[in-house]
């Protein structure tokens, strides 16, 4: 394939974290013609050429291989990443406030462009593919940054991402961009943990479906639980959307179906805590198209 630096209809999954973003990232990435930041472009941004390890995954059947491998659940050495030290030690990207286009500098443009490029360059491909959880809070930046990107906007029933955000490592210590606080910080002060888990996914999903409007032309809105009952379906989907060929040899790599994790959102949430997302969401979850059912 030919060299190319242009940036041409970059593509930024958008979501609420625990949505599936990650999950949409890795089938996504799979795609011949895209590129994406991986772990080891993530540790090493300027170092550009690091960008070349990407083409291992273009080998025939090495590569088949190590593609499956970035949804089944493992870690393999070669992966797309969520690049957070490009994002905020290299970029320039707050991870703990909301940024607008009134935000966007000289700085940030020029070296979310260069890392781009560069990856673009050195792997040969012709579309950017990127997933980062702070897409949603510097959406506007983003849309003013890459005037012809497209946002593909991934939903989840939000009693399961409360359940699943109240479970992962990482969450009580990262900064809440539109609370200024940590999670650890807000149950310290006497509030209810699985409070704040439903209001941040409230507010994620939120904030792009208030800005959707500018880039409407540019914007997918699929869901989880579509995602995984039919990959082949909804892929498709993106890829008509993103104008992406829907060739045989990425369609060999989808898997047929994906296992649906929101069955567990029911016995991991007591009562008390399920009554609680109700009291919060109820009105957003029906908007979604969510089931409501009275708790107990």
């Amino acid at each position: 394939m030919k060299k190319s630096s242009t940036i041409y209809h970059p593509i930024f999954i958008v979501g609420a974290g625990r949505s599936g973003t990650t999950l949409l990232y890795n089938l996504l990435a799979m795609h011949e013609d895209v590129c994406w930041f991986s772990n080891l472009t993530e540790k090493r941004p300027s170092w550009p050429w690091l960008a070349t390890t990407h083409r291992l995954v273009d080998l025939p059947v090495l590569g088949q291989w190590m593609k499956r491998q970035f949804w089944q659940r493992t870690r393999p050495s070669l992966r797309p990443s969520e690049a957070n030290r490009i994002y905020h030690a290299y970029v320039g990207l707050d991870n703990g406030r909301f940024l607008s286009e009134n935000d966007l500098t000289p700085q940030i443009t020029h070296r979310f462009h260069h890392i781009i490029q560069t990856h673009l360059y050195y792997t040969g491909k012709t579309r950017f593919l990127a997933k980062q959880t702070t897409n949603n809070q510097h959406i506007r930046l983003i849309n003013a940054l890459f005037p012809d990107a497209r946002f593909v906007h991934i939903i989840r029933d939000g009693r399961a991402v409360a359940a699943s955000l109240a479970r992962v490592r990482w969450w009580p210590h990262i900064r809440v961009w539109w609370l200024g606080q940590t999670p650890t910080d807000w149950a310290t002060a006497g509030n209810d943990p699985i409070e704040l888990c439903i209001r941040h996914w409230q507010r994620d999903v939120a904030v792009i479906l208030e800005n959707r409007h500018l880039f409407a032309d540019r914007y997918l809105e699929i869901r989880y639980e579509e995602l995984v009952e039919s990959p082949g379906t909804t892929i498709g989907q993106i890829l008509a959307f993103v104008g992406l060929a829907d060739t045989a040899e990425f369609r060999r790599l989808l898997p047929a179906r994906l296992t649906n994790m929101n069955h567990k959102w029911s016995h991991q949430l007591s009562a008390a805590q399920q009554r609680t997302i109700m009291q919060v969401a109820a009105n957003m979850l029906a908007q979604l198209g969510y089931g409501v059912e009275e708790v107990a």
